[in-house]
């Protein structure tokens, strides 16, 4: 059965848990992450919180030319929403919806108005409903993209490379490519022997990494390989963090901000479990899974850290500083919208500003506990230069800049000069995230800031 029909067939007995999860989230509600393990929610929730406020738009604006207002709706908003997504998405019909609808018992004069509404539905035309917008507003209605996104990209892209790189994004998350990295030749021929029928591809940049289409996702996860733990499943972006940072045996690590652990992993893998791995989380849950991925490998020398990034825990011997620090830092998420569309709708100034006051105090923790010559591997999964290139450009007094290789795309320009050390990775270029990151190298032990 693929993916499709499946949806359909669940749909009868889905859809009252998906319009409660729906009302919830519209009702800015914690939702638990139990619905994640029900692919008919999981699919349509994520779908319709990817285009919110488009799908907002048309609803308003649909409500507004049947005269009917707020106080005068008798059908909840939750339905309205999926039944916008279901017209405009998927294309159904009134009866494949009002069948759908029936585990409701909705009312007589429920149904017929949400049937007068299915059908006005019809008469929505985009070039009526927009005007009198700006560009910036159109965009970020049509495509569903954050005004705030578009405004803090202008200076670095034109609205034609924010929309593509915002489109890209909604669109692999339901027909890209998923990436695995294996973790020894041998189990890449094996792999290869296994799957050559799967049309995967096999990275140019980064060794025993693989791209496969999304709709093989399942079979793979349902491999042995997988059960065994051959592979990591990852986006190219981050192990390419990881791959960069070249770890080596015997060298004292600091994964600074670790959860769920899939670098730290990585830093194991790559140093054939001989580095010497602290890892730091303030979240204890997440930190806690990290160490019966790490049993998976097997790895030993390594050590969880429960604590705050900033002042964390560590306890230095004999005056001993990290080899090397990864500080993939907490960031605003503008990169992730493929797998977090929730984030779209978080992006403003406060919540800016709250990632870059926190990068900054991890920055200069890293800082502290590298030693000299040392090297920080500093990435976010973000769109935003406040998140990247400008954090960088206010420490190159205390850092020297590692050239990065050619396939990754350079940063933006700051003061009309890039930045050799610091590069981007694009969805429209990458098929990755959107993603910053700069390799650095500790001049000396002057503290920062």
């Amino acid at each position: 059965m693929n993916a499709s029909k499946k949806l359909e067939s669940e749909s009868s007995q889905g859809i009252p848990i998906l319009l409660e999860i729906i009302q919830k989230y519209l009702d800015h509600q914690i939702l638990l992450p139990t619905y994640k393990n029900d692919t008919y929610t999981k699919h349509y929730l994520m779908e319709i919180i990817r285009y919110k406020n488009k799908i907002q738009f048309i609803l308003n604006k649909t409500l507004r030319s049947m005269k009917i207002d707020k106080t005068q709706r008798i059908i909840h908003e939750n339905l309205l929403f999926y039944a916008v997504y279901a017209f405009f998405w998927e294309k159904k019909s009134w009866d494949k919806i009002k069948n759908e609808s029936f585990p409701l018992s909705l009312k007589k004069d429920q149904i017929h108005l949400f049937k007068q509404f299915y059908e006005r539905l019809s008469n929505f035309k985009w070039e009526y409903a927009l005007k009198g917008k700006t560009k910036i507003e159109k965009l970020s209605i049509q495509d569903a993209i954050p005004t705030f996104f578009i405004q803090k990209l202008l200076p670095v892209m034109n609205l034609n490379e924010i929309q593509s790189n915002s489109e890209k994004m909604d669109v692999q998350a339901r027909i890209g490519n998923f990436t695995i990295r294996l973790q020894s030749e041998d189990e890449l021929i094996d792999f290869e022997n296994k799957f050559r029928h799967l049309n995967f591809i096999k990275d140019e940049d980064i060794p025993k990494t693989i791209h496969i289409p999304l709709k093989h996702k399942a079979k793979i996860i349902a491999s042995k390989f997988y059960q065994e733990n051959k592979f990591i499943i990852q986006d190219k972006s981050s192990i390419a963090s990881v791959y960069l940072m070249n770890p080596q045996e015997n060298e004292k690590i600091c994964d600074l901000c670790a959860a769920p652990g899939m670098k730290t992993r990585l830093i194991a893998q790559i140093s054939k479990n001989r580095a010497n791995i602290v890892a730091v989380d303030f979240n204890l849950t997440r930190l806690k899974q990290i160490r019966p991925m790490m049993q998976k490998i097997p790895s030993e020398n390594y050590h969880l850290i429960h604590g705050d990034g900033i002042h964390p825990p560590i306890r230095e011997i004999d005056g001993v500083q990290f080899d090397k620090i990864l500080l993939d830092a907490p960031c605003t998420g503008s990169g992730t919208f493929s797998t977090h569309p929730e984030l779209k709708w978080r992006q403003n100034l406060k919540f800016l500003n709250q990632n870059v006051f926190l990068q900054e105090k991890l920055i200069e923790r890293a800082y502290y506990i590298l030693k000299p010559g040392g090297i920080l591997l500093y990435s976010t999964c973000s769109f935003y230069p406040e998140e990247g290139e400008l954090h960088i450009n206010k420490i190159l007094d205390k850092f020297e800049i590692e050239k990065l290789p050619s396939w990754i795309s350079p940063c933006y320009k700051i003061n009309n000069s890039s930045l050799l050390g610091a590069g981007r990775f694009f969805p429209t270029i990458h098929n990755t995230n959107g993603f910053f990151i700069a390799k650095l190298k500790k001049k000396s032990n002057n503290y920062i800031y």
